[in-house]
């Protein structure tokens, strides 16, 4: 269940800082603090628990819509002090992400907490940061993504149309995804989920 004292924590940025033993830098001053242990830190999370993907959305405006390459990076946990953590290393290196706070149903579901990024310039910035003590397969999407997001950086307003070779970025990202650790695993363990409803129905 949600307390109050994290409802506090997320709307009080000083509370973070001193329940998390640190001092973190005013945004304005920039990085100064982060150091690659907590970067390494950040990449072993990623790697573990969030997702790295580059996807079509599409995007609607009025009557016309159109379809958009989008990155995206979420961690998702249970533990909010992981999420905190990892949301004081992103402001020292000028990122300031919201957490987003998910209600569990019972003993069944327990509270999750997430942070997400979905912008380019942002996911570029962390990539530039974590992309190489990723492993595997996120290793494989950051090094992809983060070439896409270069790619778009260097157009106006990212508006431009999309080369060839970004669409193949695109198209090299999505079996990537598919192929995924925590994906698999949940595969696998819907599967079981199957065999188990099988072997109780006899």
């Amino acid at each position: 269940m949600l307390t109050n004292k994290l409802d506090y924590m997320l709307e009080n940025r000083k509370s973070q800082d001193d329940l998390l033993g640190k001092t973190i830098l005013d945004e304005t001053i920039g990085n100064q603090q982060v150091t690659q242990k907590e970067i390494g830190w950040l990449a072993g999370i990623v790697d573990g628990e969030g997702y790295l993907g580059l996807v079509w959305v599409w995007q609607y405006r009025g009557k016309k819509s159109d379809r958009r390459a989008q990155p995206q990076l979420h961690i998702t946990n249970c533990d909010e002090m992981i999420i905190l953590k990892c949301q004081m290393i992103m402001r020292k290196i000028s990122l300031n992400p919201y957490i987003r706070a998910c209600k569990g149903y019972g003993k069944v579901r327990k509270d999750s907490y997430r942070i997400q990024l979905k912008n380019i310039a942002k996911i570029y910035r962390l990539l530039s940061w974590i992309k190489d003590d990723l492993t595997g397969n996120k290793k494989d999407r950051a090094e992809i993504i983060y070439e896409f997001c270069t790619l778009r950086m260097n157009k106006i307003h990212n508006q431009m149309p999309y080369t060839q070779r970004e669409l193949e970025l695109v198209a090299l990202c999505q079996p990537l995804i598919k192929r995924g650790t925590s994906e698999t695993i949940r595969q696998e363990q819907r599967q079981t989920g199957v065999i188990w409803n099988m072997m109780k129905s006899k």
